[in-house]
């Protein structure tokens, strides 16, 4: 995860946001970390303020509860290039051949994300791992109804960013609802910790085994 990113552009990109935060009037961080980091170097300054606003999140929906019929692993949102499904995608069929699980009992639900990562196709990929029967690739949706497939879920995977000093938002909607968190996150990044202060070890994004 932290070759996503060169360093040369977060060399350059670094430079950059020094000179915007120089010349803001009001920098906004959505965690202390990030405004920690920030004064790092960026120097306070008079003229600039500061604060720190955490994304937040929506009430779950009311009425909506756990599928106890089918135990489903559910990731919501867009599936970047930085987050690599493969060890989910292996633990899946894992837990599938051990328990001897059919379709109706399982299922792994990708909710908003695009059909492919780069130029391979997300079923090609689940086809590789032998769950091609077992995913569900579900178009965006309202808010509304993509917060009633999270409240369902018995699983709920959060990848890691790329930038440590970030939570990514949807880990804020998933501790709203009842199912378990899976935080694949770098050690000591944001959302490890986050982990952490709610009782969830996070789990490196290549463990397996984890």
């Amino acid at each position: 995860m932290h070759a996503y990113e060169s360093h040369v552009v977060r060399t350059v990109t670094e430079r950059v946001e020094v000179g915007m935060q120089r010349r803001a009037t009001v920098v906004i961080h959505n965690t202390e970390r990030a405004l920690e980091r920030a004064l790092e170097f960026t120097p306070p300054h008079s003229s600039v303020r500061r604060v720190v606003i955490p994304n937040g999140y929506d009430n779950p929906p009311p009425d909506v509860e756990m599928d106890r019929a089918t135990f489903k692993i559910l990731f919501s949102g867009w599936l970047y290039p930085f987050m690599d499904p493969r060890a989910l995608l292996k633990s899946t069929a894992a837990l599938v051949t051990r328990h001897g699980l059919s379709p109706a009992e399982l299922r792994i639900q990708f909710v908003g994300s695009a059909d492919a990562m780069g130029d391979v196709a997300l079923r090609d990929i689940f086809k590789a791992f032998g769950l091609e029967a077992y995913v569900d690739l579900v178009p965006r949706l309202q808010r509304e109804r993509a917060l009633e497939m999270q409240a369902q879920a018995a699983v709920l995977v959060a990848f890691d960013y790329p930038q440590p000093l970030c939570v990514v938002m949807k880990a804020y909607d998933y501790l709203q609802m009842p199912g378990a968190l899976l935080l694949l996150a770098d050690p000591g990044s944001s959302l490890a910790e986050l982990g952490d202060r709610v009782g969830c070890r996070a789990v490196a994004p290549r463990d397996v085994e984890g």
